[in-house]
């Protein structure tokens, strides 16, 4: 009886909350495998060329929804480095950009990649500007096989720099300005303690540690 309660209760959550399954938020350091140069926020329904140009052929059509993706196998997590359909939010990273243009990483996994047109909705932005539009308006925070070394304060954006404070349990985390692959922070830390530092949020390969709070 009570594994056949259990089977109803998973049947009840899949029917109401499909659209939790969508979701992609990264919450380890490689969760992202290619990160690029930036993002891209894509419209619901793009096409994927071979080449920047509309005559190319198309490797990919992808069209989703508030649910998540429609009529499609691959999985959310192996297009969109960030994926919260019901708020509209979905990025891919960018490997090149130029004019009108998105070399995007439709694959995770394998590293494929293809072009999309952009619009003046859709529009790749930096990785300085990622962090800087949604970090600053919603806070930051770590992921969590961040390493050890990391979880600290420094007083510049240097790994030999005095450091200034350690790191407890970090509350609450803003960020107020990036250098380089160092962000300065202000956390509120264990105990309600405020500190003031400066942490590494991606290392010298470009994987991330720190990641911007996702939501409207």
């Amino acid at each position: 009886m009570k594994r056949f309660l259990m089977l109803l209760g998973l049947i009840f959550c899949l029917l109401i909350s499909n659209k939790c399954f969508a979701d992609v938020i990264p919450r380890y350091t490689d969760s992202i495998r290619f990160t690029g140069i930036g993002a891209f926020n894509t419209p619901q329904e793009f096409e994927i060329y071979a080449e920047p140009d509309e005559t190319s052929p198309i490797l990919k059509s992808v069209k989703w929804d508030s649910n998540g993706l429609i009529n499609d196998k691959t999985k959310e997590n192996d297009i969109f480095a960030v994926f919260i359909p019901s708020q509209n939010i979905a990025y891919c990273t960018v490997d090149e950009e130029i004019d009108g243009w998105v070399k995007i990483y439709y694959s995770q996994a394998s590293g494929k990649s293809g072009w999309v047109k952009t619009t003046p909705k859709n529009r790749y932005v930096s990785w300085l500007g990622f962090y800087m539009s949604w970090g600053r308006k919603n806070g930051v925070y770590f992921f969590k096989d961040m390493p050890e070394i990391n979880k600290r304060l420094m007083s510049n954006p240097d790994p030999n720099s005095q450091k200034v404070w350690g790191i407890t349990y970090a509350r609450y985390t803003k960020l107020t300005l990036i250098r380089g692959n160092w962000m300065m922070v202000k956390l509120l830390d264990f105990g309600n303690e405020i500190k003031i530092g400066w942490m590494q949020w991606r290392d010298e390969n470009g994987k991330f540690m720190i990641f911007p709070i996702m939501q409207r």
